[in-house]
């Protein structure tokens, strides 16, 4: 990334983030009503774990993760 471009990536990311969780938290919070908070949590946690899958798959396509067995670790 050029150096000039690194101040527009980190409001970029940083307004991206502050709007999910406002929109996030507002749409859960009329979902609440109706599935109760239990499911509102089960759904969170499903969508962090689908994210991180996805990522772990776009990064390895580009060759920038390689995925390492728990064997090759110790």
């Amino acid at each position: 990334m050029k150096p000039h471009k690194i101040g527009v990536a980190n409001s970029l990311f940083f307004n991206a983030m502050d709007a999910g969780m406002a929109i996030g938290a507002f749409i859960m919070g009329m979902m609440v009503e109706s599935v109760g908070y239990r499911m509102i949590y089960v759904a969170g946690a499903v969508l962090v774990v689908l994210a991180g899958a996805l990522y772990a798959v776009q990064m390895k396509k580009r060759g920038v993760m390689p995925l390492v067995s728990t064997s090759e670790l110790h």
